[in-house]
């Protein structure tokens, strides 16, 4: 989010009025010390014609305890800011104008050079309030110097007047002046130019900060000692991991240790390719890629993680217009043999010479003929599945009118499907038609599979929620079957595996498919229930909109 205007001027003008105060201090810091320097050397240093306030010592003592004085007052005013800026610079400016002069004059008049210190004070106020109050300032120097040389040289006698040097030193006030205002000028020009980039700054900062966080993909920024330090919340919630600043200057291993020891792999071996891990089990298998920031070595790691969904998804496209070519070419050179073989079969059953042995041998014809149409129509309905058009769904909402939906489809009691959502808002983001059909698949093997161990109760719970560790919505299937034998659970996805002699072996490969085309994930996890659990894990419906 760049800074609008009044944002620019509310982030700034903290530094652009504390400037103006901040040089008037550094001119009083400079008042305070001269005038504990003038003290100083008069009490320490012996009264003669060089040294300081020999003139007239007093005088000299007494202007320097007022210039010590005023410095004093003039911190704390500067402190409370009372009164205002322009107020107290004029006041001090002009005061120190007169005081210098009166030492000057203690001190045996502008022969003693002590007139460059009226130049400092001019330079200084002519740098902080430039145009006329330069000229100002630089004409009330000139006519002090006038002043004090006009008065010694009349009132003391002096056989030498010093208006030449009066005049050249107030030369040297309006030359001072008019290279402050060409300073100030410049350095008005520059602040403005260092504000304006300081601004441009902050906007790129801010959007660099809005894109990273952000982004689908997550990125992770580990230096040479694996100590994370950058992460966005994609990396947080593609990682399971709820609080990504929680893991900021954390080491890499605290987040990841599979992640930690891929990219030390890859360190030792730049050609090395990573491979897609699962950081929790109910979050995202992931593709790392790693990339070296800088040209040296033992710099800083960027870790780029990809959904393998995301992935999948892209590869999905080659390989179903692949697919889709080959079955369309096998289709009808299965399809029409086929359908002899049962047309035949069919004729036979027709024969009353047949023996009840022979009319098995027909029904077990035409049983795996249907098998192997069904196989065709499956495969085909894979390969030319049409574009997704996701919709946000109220998830409660939509399951209810889906188990209406399915269990008029199956002849189930309603009553034996349980829903449970928390909360009752929830929503997600997938295509309708698809997440039915993903649903009535699952469903439907629950109600085969899943009622062997009888008992009361729903035969089937849709529980859904928020996943604790990717914050992103879930949907549960579970039943109250036996389960899956764990060395099952890696195959059970594969296409054409099955435990069922009449099984295609292609619902749950063809579910998960659909599931992965809608950029969502199916698993199988373990549940403290009994029973089989499958889990439909969602992507953020409001970072899928980004």
């Amino acid at each position: 989010m760049l800074l609008s205007p009044i944002d620019q001027l509310e982030h700034y003008a903290p530094t652009v009025i504390e400037q103006p105060w901040r040089a008037l201090r550094i001119l009083n810091y400079y008042r305070l010390c001269l005038a504990a320097v003038f003290i100083v050397l008069l009490l320490l240093l012996d009264p003669s014609p060089s040294s300081l306030g020999y003139s007239k010592p007093s005088l000299f003592y007494a202007a320097s305890m007022l210039l010590l004085l005023l410095g004093a007052v003039s911190s704390f005013l500067i402190g409370i800011r009372r009164p205002g800026f322009e107020t107290q610079v004029n006041l001090q400016i002009i005061s120190d104008i007169l005081i210098l002069t009166t030492i000057m004059h203690a001190s045996g008049g502008v022969s003693s050079g002590l007139g460059v210190l009226i130049v400092i004070v001019v330079a200084f106020g002519s740098l902080i309030r430039p145009g006329k109050y330069a000229v100002l300032y630089s004409s009330l120097a000139t006519l002090s110097i006038l002043s004090e040389s006009t008065y010694t040289h009349l009132a003391i006698n002096s056989a030498s007047p010093t208006y030449t040097q009066a005049g050249l030193l107030g030369i040297a006030f309006f030359a001072t002046a008019f290279i402050s205002l060409l300073i100030s000028k410049r350095l008005t020009e520059s602040q403005a130019l260092i504000r304006q980039k300081e601004v441009d700054l902050a906007n790129m900062e801010q959007l660099n900060d809005y894109v990273i966080q952000n982004l689908h993909s997550g990125i992770i920024v580990v230096d040479k000692q694996d100590k994370i330090r950058l992460i966005n919340d994609s990396a947080a919630c593609l990682l399971g991991v709820a609080d990504a600043g929680y893991f900021a200057e954390q080491p890499l291993s605290s987040l990841s240790a599979t992640l930690t020891q891929q990219l030390h792999a890859w360190r030792d071996n730049v050609g090395y390719t990573p491979a897609a891990f699962q950081n929790a089990k109910d979050s995202a298998e992931l593709l790392p890629r790693f990339a070296a920031l800088g040209t040296r070595e033992n710099t800083g790691t960027i870790i780029f993680l990809e959904d393998s969904v995301e992935v999948t998804q892209k590869l999905q496209q080659v390989k179903l217009a692949a697919l889709g070519r080959l079955t369309a070419s096998i289709a009808h050179e299965i399809r029409n043999p086929l359908g002899a073989i049962s047309h035949a079969a069919q004729l036979l059953e027709e024969s009353p010479e047949l023996t009840h042995e022979d009319l098995r041998l027909t029904e077990i014809i035409h049983h795996h003929s249907n098998r192997m149409n069904k196989i065709i129509e499956n495969v085909l309905r894979l390969s030319k599945r049409e574009n997704t058009c996701p919709m946000t769904l109220t998830l409660h909402d939509w399951l209810v009118d889906f188990r209406q939906d399915f269990c008029v489809s199956v002849g189930a009691d309603p009553r034996q499907i349980q829903i449970d959502i928390n909360p009752k808002d929830l929503r997600v983001l997938i295509d309708p038609s698809h997440l039915h059909q993903i649903l009535f698949n699952l469903c439907q093997n629950s109600l085969v599979h899943g009622n062997t161990n009888g008992g009361t109760g729903p035969l089937i719970r849709l529980r859904g929620g928020i996943s604790n560790n990717t914050r992103a919505p879930y949907l549960d299937v579970l039943d109250r079957g036996p389960g899956i034998t764990p060395e099952n659970r890696q195959k059970i996805f594969e296409p054409f595996f099955t435990t069922s002699t009449s099984g295609t072996g292609l619902g749950l490969y063809i579910t998960r498919e659909l599931c992965e085309y809608n950029k969502t994930r199916l698993n199988y996890i373990d549940s403290n229930e009994d029973g089989c659990c499958f889990r439909i894990s969602f992507n953020d419906p409001e970072r899928l909109k980004l």
